[in-house]
């Protein structure tokens, strides 16, 4: 057996360079990941309170965009029917910003009413940076079904992808241009990660619609 030492330092070199030379081929981030994922998961019941709420957003931010006060006013009719909240009680209720903006176009126009809404589905908005991510932790109720929808202001290369507490991916859907949702029945309570990735170069403001 040699037990040379200048042997055993080559070897432990050339280990640890190929080392070296797998974790270079690593990704730092999981943004090329993301990029190239295949969707997964059931898409939500467009029935639902969630998708209502993701079709009046839509319309909403829309309607910001071409000046129509009716429609605007018309979102926010839908949005306080159904009760959407602001999932951050210290984050813009859009009712109220969005009827405050059509009221000054259009005086005319009836405003909705505050009080007295039930709660329903919460939405969170916000902006993606370009080629960046963040992630929103939600709890989920074991049998209870969990819906979650994701609405892009614009057109966009954002890929939602929903995990469960051990990293296990629940949904997936990449290339999100208008609007994409999940559904599923969690069998045990848990907290999920939802991450919200933009592949493009651009900011991209987001809203995202929860149970």
């Amino acid at each position: 057996m040699n037990n040379n030492p200048v042997s055993i330092s080559k070897v432990s070199i050339i280990l640890i360079l190929g080392l070296c030379v797998s974790c270079a081929h690593s990704p730092a981030d999981k943004t090329a990941a993301f990029s190239t994922m295949d969707a997964v998961g059931e898409a939500a019941d467009p029935r639902s309170n969630v998708m209502r709420a993701a079709d009046a957003l839509i319309l909403g931010e829309a309607s910001l965009k071409s000046g129509k006060a009716d429609d605007l006013i018309r979102a926010t009719q839908i949005l306080t029917v159904i009760g959407a909240r602001p999932a951050d009680a210290k984050a813009d209720d859009l009712v109220k910003q969005w009827s405050e903006i059509a009221l000054l176009q259009n005086p005319e126009l009836a405003a909705p009413v505050y009080r007295g809404r039930i709660l329903g589905p919460a939405y969170k908005s916000g902006t993606v940076l370009g080629s960046s991510s963040l992630v929103v932790e939600q709890l989920f109720l074991a049998g209870k079904k969990a819906t979650v929808a994701l609405v892009p202001s614009q057109q966009s290369k954002l890929t939602i992808h929903v995990s469960n507490s051990e990293g296990a991916p629940v949904c997936v859907k990449p290339g999100v241009k208008k609007k994409a949702s999940c559904q599923w029945l969690p069998i045990f309570t848990d907290r999920f990660e939802i991450r919200i990735q933009n592949n493009s170069q651009s900011n991209v403001k987001y809203h995202l619609v929860l149970n």
